[in-house]
């Protein structure tokens, strides 16, 4: 039903077709070219299916806990819940609401706020942005939430806040909590690409790791992973993937899904961040062994 006091705060929500985990289907995922990327996604994607039939949307009895029984007989489709748990997912902060004694962090969806964009600090001299104001939660003040200008923001300039460190800087855990690729150059390796040791997933999938801002310093021949080694296994991932760079240009021309187009974005970039790490490695090595042929 039409709801006129927050109908201004919904009119700003995104419509369905979210690229958000709950919502991927099971050609995206496979699209991915990332057995670790698609089991994420997957889990997301049955958590949010168990949600549902708990909670008695689906017409059954559910699971009997409070939220259900305040809820009983209300049923909602699974793509409806899906989408509006995706907006949940992308759009709320997590605010303090608890005293220095006992600090508690809440999650909260606010009219405007989630409207803001990122600049996180993984991007900071990459794509030349950075956050010019930041959220603060006000106890004492009406409203308690506040968006607050940390310098003079000129008129016209998008106003961007800092999300948590280390959360979208790797293309992948971006895609994956966010549903985009912010553009990068140099492109930064993905979680699933960087080596054990330097933020790199671990299996079985439970959640991306924060990772250092840069990537492992392959231009240093006294570098922890500028080794023989490490140029086998970024050479190993990039035979294993099923089509080039070439190939996914291509295919990216013909595209008309929007999401499976972003995907494809991501994998693109994906494999160009291999390329440059092999060719910035391989370099470095061949370098260093020149320099000790000649002593």
């Amino acid at each position: 039903t039409y709801n006129a006091p927050w109908a201004p705060y919904l009119n700003t929500l995104p419509p369905p077709g979210l690229l958000s985990p709950e919502m991927w289907t099971p050609d995206l995922m496979d699209a991915t070219q990332s057995k670790y990327l698609a089991r994420m996604v997957q889990e997301r994607v049955d958590s949010a299916e168990a949600v549902w039939r708990h909670f008695g949307f689906d017409g059954g009895e559910g699971g009997g806990s409070g939220v259900q029984q305040r809820g009983r007989g209300v049923r909602m489709s699974l793509p409806a819940f899906k989408h509006l748990l995706g907006c949940v997912n992308t759009r709320r902060f997590g605010l303090d609401t608890g005293t220095p004694e006992r600090p508690t962090t809440r999650s909260q969806l606010l009219p405007m706020f989630d409207m803001v964009n990122c600049a996180d600090p993984g991007l900071l001299n990459r794509i030349g942005t950075d956050n010019n104001a930041e959220q603060r939660m006000v106890p004492e003040a009406d409203p308690p939430f506040q968006l607050v200008a940390l310098r003079s923001i000129p008129r016209g300039q998008e106003v961007t806040v800092a999300y948590s460190e280390g959360e979208l800087h790797r293309p992948d855990q971006a895609l994956f909590s966010f549903g985009f690729v912010p553009p990068r150059h140099p492109p930064l390796l993905s979680s699933v690409d960087l080596p054990a040791g330097f933020g790199g997933v671990e299996e079985p999938p439970t959640s991306y790791p924060q990772t250092p801002i840069q990537d492992p310093d392959y231009d240093n021949p006294q570098g922890q992973f500028t080794t023989a080694a490490e140029l086998e296994r970024l050479r190993s991932i990039l035979s294993k993937l099923p089509t080039s760079v070439k190939q996914d240009t291509a295919l990216l021309r013909d595209i008309t899904d929007w999401r499976l187009a972003t995907v494809v974005q991501w994998r693109i970039g994906r494999k160009r961040a291999l390329r440059a790490a092999v060719r910035n490695l391989a370099a470095t090595l061949a370098s260093s062994q020149g320099t000790r042929d000649e002593l």
